[in-house]
Parts: structure tokens; sequence; C-alpha cells
């Protein structure tokens, strides 16, 4: 059952970023009144989502595979998500947006927590 739910939940994923890419992120990156840092935001921030609903379908396979080891597999998908999700914003926004910094802490401290279960 955990299967079939990531499999529907990664299907999900994989309609929003490319349908949302067509049918909403495009036409408002394509609008002179949006300043470019925020399309920029807008597009990351939208396929953010995807990454966790495709992390949230990894943690339910690994719930079926290593039932016992649930949290620690939570832990470790995290932190491999929060840590995509550091170089996503690190290289996007050359930076700037600090975002990435409260992503690498979520990463770090995940990865440590798992690796001392």
């Amino acid at each position: 059952m955990l299967v079939t739910v990531a499999i529907i939940i990664i299907a999900i994923g994989c309609v929003h970023s490319m349908l949302g890419e067509k049918m909403v992120i495009t036409p408002l990156v394509n609008r002179d009144d949006i300043p470019k840092k925020i399309r920029r935001l807008l597009r990351v921030a939208w396929h953010i989502t995807t990454l966790f609903w495709f992390a949230i379908a990894a943690q339910l396979i690994a719930m079926n595979i290593w039932p016992d080891q649930a949290f620690k597999s939570f832990l470790i998908i995290m932190s491999v998500a929060f840590g995509i999700s550091t170089l996503i914003s690190l290289i996007n926004s050359k930076g700037k947006h600090i975002s990435w910094i409260g992503f690498l802490a979520a990463t770090v401290l995940l990865g440590y927590q798992a690796a001392v279960l």
C-alpha cells in the first residue's frame, strides 16, 4: 500500500512540475512587471515543493522496506532533500537568498542525527 501511495505522489509531483511550469510559472516569469529575482524565486519555490513530495514518497518506500528504521530513514531522506534545496538555492541566487543557510543547517543537523542513531 505504501509503495502505491508513493507512486501516486511521484506522479502528482511530475505533473505538478511539468504543468505548473507550463501553465503557472512560465506565464508569470514572462511578465515584465515582476522583478527578475522574484521570477527565479517563484520557479525555485514551485519545484522545491515537488522535491519534498518526492522525499515523502521516498520515505513511504523506505518505511515499506525497513519499517523498523522509519525514524532513521526519515532523517536521512530529509537531510538529502534539504541538501538538494541548499544547492538549488545557493546556485540559483548566487548566495544572495539566505534560505540556503537554513537549508544547510537542516541538512547538517539531520544528517548528524541520522549518523549518531
